[in-house]
């Protein structure tokens, strides 16, 4: 359950698109998301990296360390009012929902059989990873990392939202 927070906690905090009037200042999607990710940092996720332009569009970040620290839940609920939308995803065009039925489609075509559709809020469906001391950990992981690139996802980007 943690890993499917987690997961979808990063999926929204780097995905979206846009800009947000903030009484005299317009702030990026992008200066907001960096703005998360030092609130984690500071509020116990040291590991937390800055998300980072993905080639092709989207944003790339690493996982932080170790993602089942209960000071992250902590952290998460804290910072969630700085990401873009407050944290909560906005709905998709109808074409990037059709871009995230694709992507979804290849991954069942590239070994990831069970990867579900997104909702129509865009949220990603519900896709457990393995927890790396489960058995076949590094296996699983390899093949999910040879998905997600062979249907366009650069190493290190989340997945979840293709097309923002």
């Amino acid at each position: 359950m943690k890993k499917r927070v987690l997961v979808l906690l990063l999926a929204l905090a780097l995905s979206g698109c846009g800009t947000e009037e903030t009484g005299q200042k317009t702030e990026s999607d992008h200066d907001r998301r960096l703005a998360f990710a030092q609130c984690m940092r500071d509020n116990g996720v040291p590991g937390f990296e800055d998300p980072k332009p993905a080639d092709g569009g989207g944003v790339a970040a690493a996982q932080p360390a170790s993602p089942d620290d209960p000071a992250f839940a902590a952290a998460a609920e804290k910072c969630a009012p700085l990401l873009p939308n407050g944290g909560e995803p906005e709905p998709l065009s109808a074409e990037e929902r059709a871009s995230a039925l694709t992507f979804a489609a290849c991954m069942r075509e590239n070994g990831i059989g069970d990867y579900p559709d997104p909702g129509a809020d865009g949220r990603p469906g519900d896709f457990p990873l393995p927890e790396p001391e489960d058995p076949g950990y590094e296996e699983t992981m390899e093949r999910y990392t040879t998905a997600t690139e062979a249907c366009g996802v650069p190493a290190g980007a989340i997945p979840a939202a293709p097309g923002r």
